[in-house]
């Protein structure tokens, strides 16, 4: 009784112990199933996240693509549009250049033309010593020399070559004036309508210190025969004009009329008593006879008539006596600036006077001394 219901123990305990194995076996394969079961779900689940993160990815890297390419496209246009800008702006600035420099070429050719014209129909002959004078007979270089007069300044050389050239800057460019021994050797300026348009006016019409030589809107010009009775020329003087000094003598960096001071001194005058005034009609020389200071312009400023009264009060005036012979058939040139000698006034010029030279008369010394008896201006009135 005992030993079987020992043995029923032990079956029972084994059949329990069996029981327990298969119910862990099947709690196991129970397991195994669930989990491949979740496994296989969650690997559906991310085959379809995965697939469609590609799909996302995908489109945004072709709209990232499109982005670029637009992108690239609108820079592509900006530049092609900025090019064609620089492109248009370098043709205008080129087309601009190329126009001026065709405009001084303009300008060059026609001054060349006109000195060629002018050296081709010059109207000066070579006499033989290499003596020159104009077509009228009249001399345009030195024969003569002695006492203090300098003869090889005046060569022939007038200056009357430049008339082209600068008439082709300003059209008012009329005659040329030289007087050997200064810095006078300028281009000659005449306004139609205004007698001084050219009073405060450069050879450019725009404001100018220095200006210009200018005459009145009544002189005549052409050849010898046609020129005014008294062909007056005016000109500045801004810095050779010290009151109650003597004025300087001509030194370089003088302009204008500054220069024409030095025939305050007699030895001047004697040294060079010619000037050349030239149109480009004629090359003409001219023998000073009068240097003077003046209160007021009224009484010789005349281009026409009164010749005779103009002259006697030139000659009156004259600081030094010319040994030179003048009447009112005679062509006149006037040469005028503004001075302070006398003092502070405005109203005060000093004056130089030549009259042209005759025909078949010599260049050569001219007598001149100092005139003590000359009649001084009256600037205080």
């Amino acid at each position: 009784m005992a030993e079987t219901t020992k043995e029923t123990k032990a079956q029972r305990a084994k059949k329990y112990r069996t029981r327990r194995l298969l119910v862990g076996a099947a709690g196991l394969v129970l397991c195994v199933g669930v989990a491949f079961g979740i496994d296989g779900v969650v690997t559906a689940r991310a085959d379809s996240a995965l697939a469609d993160a590609l799909a996302a990815a995908t489109d945004l890297q072709v709209e990232q693509h499109q982005s670029v390419e637009q992108a690239a496209a609108e820079g592509r246009t900006a530049a092609a549009a900025d090019l064609t800008a620089y492109v248009a702006e370098a043709g205008e600035k080129a087309d601009a250049a190329l126009q001026k420099a065709a405009e001084e070429a303009k300008k060059a050719k026609a001054a060349e033309e006109a000195r060629k014209a002018a050296a081709a129909t010059s109207t000066s002959t070579e006499l033989p010593g290499g003596q020159k004078s104009s077509g009228s007979g009249r001399a345009l270089t030195a024969t003569k020399t002695g006492g203090n007069f300098k003869a090889s300044v005046y060569n022939g050389n007038t200056g009357a070559s430049n008339i082209g050239y600068y008439q082709s800057l300003n059209s008012d460019v009329k005659a040329w004036l030289k007087i050997p021994g200064t810095n006078i050797n300028y281009p000659v300026l005449q306004n139609a309508y205004e007698d001084h348009y050219y009073l405060h006016r450069g050879l450019d019409r725009g404001q100018s210190y220095y200006g210009v030589l200018w005459t009145q809107t009544a002189t005549q010009f052409g050849s010898a025969d046609s020129l005014s009775s008294n062909t007056v020329i005016y000109g500045h003087n801004w810095k050779n004009c010290r009151w109650n000094a003597a004025p300087s003598t001509y030194y370089a960096g003088q302009q204008m009329f500054e220069s024409l001071l030095s025939y305050h001194h007699t030895g001047w005058a004697e040294q060079y008593p010619y000037l050349y005034y030239s149109t480009p009609n004629e090359e003409m020389a001219f023998v000073i006879f009068a240097c003077f200071y003046t209160e007021g312009t009224d009484w010789y400023i005349n281009a026409e008539g009164n010749i005779d009264s103009v002259i006697s009060g030139a000659k009156s005036r004259s600081r030094h006596n010319f040994g030179v012979d003048v009447n009112s058939g005679d062509k006149l040139i006037t040469l005028s600036t503004c001075t302070r000698f006398y003092g502070n006034t405005d109203n005060q010029r000093f004056v130089v006077m030549a009259r042209l030279l005759r025909p078949g008369e010599e260049m050569g010394p001219v007598s001149v001394s100092y005139n003590p008896n000359h009649q001084q201006p009256n600037v205080w009135g």
